[in-house]
């Protein structure tokens, strides 16, 4: 067993000798020669993933019957709490889309949504996942659930499919700018202050991988899109890819790592310039023509 802090309210410091530091208990049991550390008084955690309040964490660990020394476990890893998103869209005349999005969480992502799902019901929970999406898509933009996860099945991943529309194509002038990373277009800069005096924390390592189909209305053509974007560092990834998936349907795919948890403010600036990157990259539009002017320009 390990005795460990709870990372929402703490980090142990194995120089301040109180136990009123631990929280929790975490069984470390070995398989095939390796440590496995184990997170059954969570609910809905998947087997082999501990609460992020515990990843990453040091305590106070056996070392046989009688005796004790300091140790930790490892951090949790970005596959461990990953996001993917799909969606199929149709761009009608007017710049309005309709279609599906896919989500799948998982590891500590799909823990997170079961469990707040399970304080409510099931119209609860559907209202949930409606509103989650709808803070991704465009203003205005109709959700409903058509297909739910399994709330359940703690190893399954949560996965839900839900009927889209709304306005996606604005005008500018003969020509429309679309959004290839729709999934994007409310975020806001992750860091707008140029200083700051506090650490970056993050809970866990993450990662976010989106696939997007639009298929263009009769008549609309694609003048550009943005170029192919990568972005790398020692603790995150950004890459992105646009193209012409067929005749008249574009797709981009999107695929962003974070892989730390913890920066010092000697590092912001590190950062920083990352998720600015990833803003630039994001709010790159597509360039159509609209169906008025593909014809003759």
């Amino acid at each position: 067993m390990i005795w460990l802090s709870d990372r929402t309210t703490t980090f142990f410091d194995e120089h301040f000798l109180s136990t009123h530091q631990f929280d929790a208990e975490i069984p470390i049991v070995e398989l095939g020669g390796k440590p496995v550390s184990l997170d059954p008084g969570t609910k809905y955690c998947p087997y082999g993933v501990l609460s992020w309040r515990f990843s990453g964490s040091r305590g106070l660990v056996q070392s046989d019957a009688k005796n004790a020394e300091f140790g930790d476990v490892p951090l949790s890893t970005y596959n461990q709490a990953m996001t993917q998103r799909v969606a199929r869209f149709h761009l009608t005349e007017d710049g309005k889309f309709e279609g599906t999005v896919t989500v799948g969480f998982l590891g500590l992502e799909a823990m997170d949504r079961r469990r707040r799902g399970g304080l409510t019901d099931d119209e609860g929970r559907k209202k949930q996942l409606e509103e989650e999406i709808k803070e991704w898509l465009p203003a205005g933009s109709d959700v409903a659930l058509a297909k739910k996860p399994k709330w359940d099945d703690t190893e399954a991943t949560f996965a839900a499919e839900f009927k889209v529309s709304g306005n996606l194509a604005t005008s500018a002038g003969k020509r429309w700018l679309l959004p290839p990373h729709v999934f994007e277009v409310n975020e806001k800069p992750k860091f707008p202050s140029a200083q700051r005096s506090n650490a970056v924390y993050f809970y866990y390592p993450h990662r976010e991988i989106d696939e997007v189909h639009i298929t263009l209305p009769t008549g609309v053509e694609v003048e550009s899109l943005p170029p192919d974007d990568q972005v790398k560092t020692d603790f995150a990834t950004y890459a992105t890819t646009q193209k012409i998936e067929a005749p008249g349907a574009v797709f981009s795919r999107r695929d962003l790592i974070m892989g730390g948890m913890a920066f010092p403010v000697g590092v912001f600036k590190e950062v920083k310039d990352f998720y600015d990157k990833v803003k630039v990259g994001d709010d790159q539009p597509a360039l159509l023509k609209a169906p008025s002017h593909a014809a003759t320009n």
